[in-house]
């Protein structure tokens, strides 16, 4: 049942029955040695009776002792109050009392007074043999407790994960230097991957930036060649407008005229062709008659026809002075189309002008001035030599007045 406690289980009990036995026995003990052991055991058991977790404040003694402890406890399970193994649990709680000092050591404790007092008593009276210990193998391990066995506590956690790291640490740093070296090699190599990839995308920016500028400089001058396409088309519209008013006053202008001719050769020829069937021949003709057959008939129609004739001219005058008008507004609209089209050819070909036009005339402030002229100057249409629509009716009118006096 004793064989499965824990440590922690193990030693509670050991110190619990070894207090309780010292407790029992101290008032019956007149030998000052023995009572001076028993005094030695007591603050550590106290110690260990008080603390949780012993068996991890000395783990060396715990596992070195445990066969000791088990002992003690078999011992006390049959008698109670025995102090027979007294010079075996007083070497034990020196041995725990030493560890558990070298524990406060380690982590900056303030010694437990009576431990420590106790302690070196313990490692004064060894020395000087105070202590009368029968056997002689309890008198080496009073030797050992006092002189050796710090190393071996040291050797056992030297021994533990804790301080192997310690012991291995050259090696650690190999290791380490090593791994820091692959690091390396994988950072740098993510590195140069990093850069490539930065430089490609920085080559996609700078080609995706001049196609934005590209199409930015073309948007710039979206708005003023649509303008100009817009007048273009009103233009040629307008240019085919007055093309087929040309037509049309063209043929307002011959048809007057045809139907005159018409109406005048109608009237002419018969008298003609009876002029002409009514001349004589030499043979028929009688001595002293005269052989010319009068025209007085198509002097006649001629002179009628003229007359009816003078409004038509009129009309014709008027209908070629405007036909004049329309086919000078025609070649002007040809004009504004060539001037529109040349516009538009220029600002196909102008890249960047506002970046362009700030650095030249930053150097020359009059190098665009002629490009600037003519791109935004106005539609020109040679206004001063078309004619107004009713210049020449004087003209007209005065000589409407000299045909009708005559």
């Amino acid at each position: 049942m004793i064989d499965s406690l824990s440590d922690k289980d193990l030693l509670q009990q050991f110190s619990s029955k070894g207090l309780e036995a010292l407790k029992n026995n101290t008032a019956s003990i007149e030998d000052k040695v023995t009572s001076r052991k028993i005094e030695s055991c007591r603050p550590i058991l106290e110690t260990i009776n008080r603390r949780d977790h012993f068996d991890q404040i000395c783990p060396f003694n715990t596992k070195r002792h445990k066969t000791n402890i088990l002992s003690q406890l078999e011992n006390w399970a049959k008698k109670p109050h025995n102090l027979n193994y007294l010079d075996e649990l007083f070497l034990i709680s020196m041995a725990f009392s030493r560890e558990y000092l070298l524990f406060q050591e380690r982590h900056a404790i303030s010694p437990h007074w009576g431990i420590h007092d106790y302690w070196a008593k313990f490692k004064a009276d060894v020395e000087q043999k105070i202590y009368p210990l029968k056997e002689d193998y309890l008198k080496e391990t009073a030797k050992y407790i006092r002189n050796n066995m710090d190393f071996d506590i040291l050797n056992h956690y030297l021994g533990q994960k804790d301080y192997q790291a310690f012991l291995n640490y050259e090696k650690t740093v190999k290791d380490a230097e090593e791994r820091i070296g692959k690091l390396k090699e994988q950072l740098n190599d993510k590195e140069e991957q990093f850069n490539e990839k930065i430089l490609e995308r920085e080559e996609k920016v700078d080609n995706l930036k001049a196609s934005l500028e590209s199409f930015q400089t073309a948007f710039n001058f979206v708005g003023l060649s649509q303008g100009f396409e817009n007048l273009l088309k009103k233009k040629s519209r307008a240019k085919w407008l007055t093309f087929v008013g040309l037509i049309a006053l063209f043929v307002l202008t011959l048809l007057p005229l045809s139907l005159v001719a018409i109406h005048l050769l109608s009237d002419m020829i018969p008298q003609l062709m009876k002029y002409l069937l009514s001349i004589p021949t030499e043979a028929s003709i009688p001595s002293g008659a005269n052989a010319k057959p009068e025209l007085t008939n198509i002097a006649e129609v001629a002179t009628w026809s003229w007359q009816k004739m003078l409004p038509v001219i009129g009309l014709e005058f008027v209908l070629i002075y405007f036909f004049r008008v329309v086919l000078t507004h025609y070649h002007s609209i040809q004009t504004q189309i060539m001037q529109l089209e040349l516009r538009q050819s220029l600002c196909q070909f102008i890249q960047n002008y506002a970046e362009y036009a700030k650095e030249i005339k930053a150097s020359d402030k009059d190098a665009l001035e002629k490009f600037e002229n003519l791109i935004f100057s106005s539609i020109l249409s040679n206004p001063d030599k078309v004619p107004g629509t009713f210049d020449g009716i004087d003209s007209l009118a005065s000589l409407l007045k000299e045909l009708k006096s005559k």
